[in-house]
């Protein structure tokens, strides 16, 4: 894999469309789970189509047709579109495809990079609200098969923002999903996430899709992917590692992807200050 070196963060941090598109690393990156259907109750799995064997699937490549594709079949919804964020910048949001509604940002899981989190978190503080009261609100999942994170993102950005027909059909597969898992712990999710054998089928397609040479699903992949989406005015941090979700601000009208630039470029400017080389990739899921 060629290194991705960043001295400077603006105006273009991740470089050009084409630079991007010859960069394996950011298409060889990790994106892969499992997910089951749904059932008010985990002790009503008898009869599901359920996969027996320890779960492992091919990584995704991170790239954004592979994902929009990928949403699509989950949703049976066209309207989903996937596009590399060039820049962190406030006026690249004028080159996607439609309105973000979620962010994904992959970085070095590097244990400088986890302290970074850690310290940013509780730097920009905590939600108000009590930790039940925050996940009555935001879907969290939580992340139970190595080198998930990538779906788990995606899952979390999909479980977040869909909030009727018009992006998941009543017979998608994520529909049943969103139905069957509502009272559902984070864990319980998490579990789910690991059994369902028509997402797996999907993973295994999309997994061994894209333009890098497939990785091993149990390879020791160095990088991150969490997700970014608002939630009734708040801006959260999606990551299956942690416990719930993480709560960074509040979104005054329609900036979120203002909002969420901010948020990614504070933490990109730490990680260059610790790190001489820095690879990262951050991508907008948009509705048209």
């Amino acid at each position: 894999m060629n290194d991705r070196k960043i001295n400077n963060l603006p105006p273009t941090p991740l470089g050009t469309a084409a630079e991007n598109r010859n960069a394996p690393l950011w298409r060889t990156f990790t994106i892969y789970i499992t997910a089951i259907r749904m059932r008010p109750s985990l002790s009503l799995l008898n009869g599901m189509a359920l996969m027996d064997d320890e779960v492992t699937c091919p990584p995704f490549e991170s790239n954004p047709d592979i994902i929009a594709s990928f949403v699509s079949d989950l949703t049976e919804c066209e309207r989903w579109k996937c596009a590399d964020i060039f820049s962190l910048d406030v006026e690249s949001e004028q080159y996607l495809p439609g309105k973000a509604v979620a962010i994904f940002l992959l970085y070095p899981m590097q244990t400088t990079a986890v302290m970074i989190i850690e310290t940013q978190v509780e730097r920009n503080g905590r939600s108000d609200s009590p930790e039940d009261e925050i996940l009555k609100q935001v879907v969290f999942i939580k992340q139970k098969v190595k080198n998930s994170c990538g779906p788990v993102a995606i899952m979390h950005a999909l479980s977040n923002v869909i909030k009727d027909e018009t992006l998941a059909t009543k017979t998608s597969w994520m529909h049943n999903f969103l139905k069957n898992s509502r009272y559902f712990t984070p864990d319980e999710r998490g579990r789910y996430l690991s059994k369902d054998r028509m997402f797996n089928q999907l993973c295994q397609v999309y997994g061994n899709s894209g333009d890098s040479e497939p990785v091993e699903s149990d390879a020791n992949v160095p990088l991150h992917f969490v997700c970014y989406v608002e939630v009734d005015k708040r801006l959260y941090r999606l990551d299956g590692r942690k416990s719930g979700p993480e709560y960074l601000g509040p979104v005054a009208g329609d900036n979120f992807f203002a909002t969420t630039m901010f948020h990614c470029k504070q933490f990109v400017d730490i990680l260059l200050a610790e790190e001489n080389s820095v690879e990262f990739n951050a991508m907008a899921l948009c509705v048209i």
